[in-house]
């Protein structure tokens, strides 16, 4: 095991108020990524000044960008060139390339105390990130692996021994949980020369402190008052939707599906087509919805159903996501596969059930939510002691130790 750091006891400390943070990240959508909003806040809270260099999906140019607590940060949001001009994914090695300049030319500008870059694929920024500090432009690089490297980096032992060698620039490895730390270290050469560091994905006060809300008119209608499991997810294959949908479908004694997050088309066409006009009367699709919109749908759910496929790779299996700690904050039951870490914060924290499998064998799915709708009655809330463990501002401190 490779032991993470801890931060000290408080997080306001004054030295940080003169402390500069820049930030990289490629995002399908700042409004869509709640962990780099926390960061963001959590950084800006204890006094350090925080500017970004990002790349949404959107690909259109922002300079400024607002979470709506009064505070407009100095974010360059980018719009690439080679994405206009070569859009094709064939091509994201030009697109990261385009990106590794211009965030650098802001970084050798700005001269931050630290860059903290985002996610596997940033790797390629680690070459300019470690001259940079050789020559003092930058004091420290933090890499925050919100994900573990691709099934093809982690099946190839040449590719694991480079991106363990990327890995070593870094002055910090951030991963989301021990166990993500720990595989990192066991798989990846290096790595255990990195200090390695834990900021769990809790929900913060902003989020779970969120007024309850009246679920859409048009949602209302449809329910005419039955009861549903939320997916919050979206409606994918890796997400367990065929096990889903076959427990649950048939079975009209069972509450309705409320799917947030689209979903695969041909796996929806699949299934209305399998269960006819049954699925249209037992699932309701909803799009891509803001984080701080999510408890519309989340409050009034009997349960969130919350599944990461083993067979997809080891980043599946050892996740333990946001949404996890979204339900159990609004004191909303889960029913969640037995990967490692969701089955750890079900056993210590009782607010659901945990299925035999990872949620791939629909009678074990089945057996898991009848057990659940039987005892559900019984279920007690987390205690406001147990919601401050699972709060972001427990992750304060160790944020506080990465930047100090």
């Amino acid at each position: 095991m490779i032991h993470a750091v801890s931060g000290t006891d408080t997080t306001h400390n004054a030295s940080l108020a003169s402390r500069t943070v820049h930030m990289v990240i490629k995002t399908n959508a700042l409004i869509y990524d709640d962990r780099f909003r926390k960061e963001v806040q959590s950084l800006t809270r204890m006094g350090c000044r925080v500017s970004a260099s990002i790349v949404e999906d959107a690909n259109i140019k922002k300079n400024q960008h607002s979470y709506e607590d009064g505070v407009e940060h100095s974010f360059h949001v980018l719009s690439l060139v080679t994405r206009k001009l070569v859009a094709s994914r064939i091509f994201v090695l030009f697109h990261l390339i385009e990106f590794v300049l211009r965030a650098c030319w802001h970084i050798a500008r700005k001269r931050p105390n630290v860059v903290w870059i985002h996610d596997p694929i940033l790797l390629v920024f680690m070459p300019v990130l470690c001259l940079f500090r050789a020559i003092g432009l930058i004091e420290r690089i933090v890499w925050d692996q919100h994900e573990l490297p691709v099934k093809r980096i982690d099946s190839s032992k040449l590719l694991r021994t480079v991106f363990g060698t990327f890995c070593r620039g870094a002055d910090y490895l951030v991963a989301a949980n021990q166990q993500r730390l720990d595989y990192l270290a066991e798989h990846y050469s290096g790595v255990r020369r990195v200090h390695g560091a834990v900021i769990r994905n809790f929900s913060d006060a902003v989020f779970v402190e969120q007024p309850v809300k009246p679920l859409p008119e048009a949602l209302q209608q449809w329910l005419n008052g039955r009861e549903y499991f939320l997916v919050q997810s979206g409606l994918v294959e890796l997400r367990q939707f065929r096990a889903v949908a076959e427990t649950i479908i048939p079975n009209a004694n069972l509450p309705v599906i409320v799917a947030v997050g689209g979903g695969n088309t041909a796996l929806i066409d699949e299934y209305r087509e399998r269960f006819g006009t049954a699925f249209d009367e037992r699932v309701y699709l909803i799009g891509k919805v803001p984080q701080m919109e999510l408890t519309r749908y989340l409050d009034s759910a009997v349960a969130s159903l919350i599944f990461y496929q083993q067979s997809y790779g080891i980043n599946n299996w050892l996740c333990e996501p946001n949404r996890l700690f979204q339900a159990l904050n609004r004191s909303v039951p889960v029913i969640v596969g037995n990967n490692p870490p969701m089955r750890e914060i079900l056993n210590s924290y009782p607010l659901g059930q945990v299925t035999d499998d990872d949620g791939t064998n629909a009678k074990l799915l089945s057996k898991a939510i009848q057990h659940f709708m039987e005892r559900r009655e019984h279920i007690e809330p987390l205690s406001s002691a147990q919601r401050l463990q699972l709060s972001w501002a427990s992750q304060d401190a160790t944020i506080q130790r990465l930047v100090a």
